[in-house]
């Protein structure tokens, strides 16, 4: 094939369709019309021509939510109080990766002002790979400092 009619990797895709999928370990067989490809190109041959699909259940479960405040050691003894708006957030993971996963932090927060209080609206993080938010991942932290 020439450089010219040759196409970027990324016009090319295969898809399986996972809707009749059940928990535990499967073998999916590919075909041409599981492949996607650019007009005036036909697949030939597949291979390897199945592939293994290893499902697992996920469970959903509340978990609170935690601030990670920055800033220093000196900002961090000055906090009186923290509020966090909704206190915990719903979701959906592996269940053996809720006993890694006690609680979960916001971004870090840096108060640009250390007054009587600070407030923002941050987003939550998980550091579990399959682990995934339902709904926002955003919640409004308050901090109230010691005068």
């Amino acid at each position: 094939m020439r450089s010219e009619t040759c196409r970027k990797a990324d016009e090319i895709s295969a898809g399986v369709d996972l809707s009749a999928g059940r928990a535990g370990r499967q073998y999916f067989t590919l075909d041409d019309r599981a492949v996607k490809v650019p007009p005036g190109i036909k697949v030939q041959r597949i291979f390897p021509p199945s592939i293994e699909v290893i499902l697992e259940r996920t469970e959903r479960r509340e978990i609170p939510v935690s601030a990670r405040i920055g800033g220093g050691a000196a900002v961090r003894r000055r906090v009186a109080k923290v509020e966090i708006d909704p206190p915990s957030v719903e979701v959906e993971a592996l269940p053996e990766e809720f006993t890694r996963m006690p609680a979960a932090q916001t971004e870090e927060i840096v108060p640009d002002v250390i007054g009587e209080t600070f407030a923002a609206t941050v987003r939550v993080e998980l550091r579990e790979p399959h682990a995934k938010i339902i709904g926002s991942p955003s919640v409004r932290v308050k901090i109230l400092f010691r005068k």
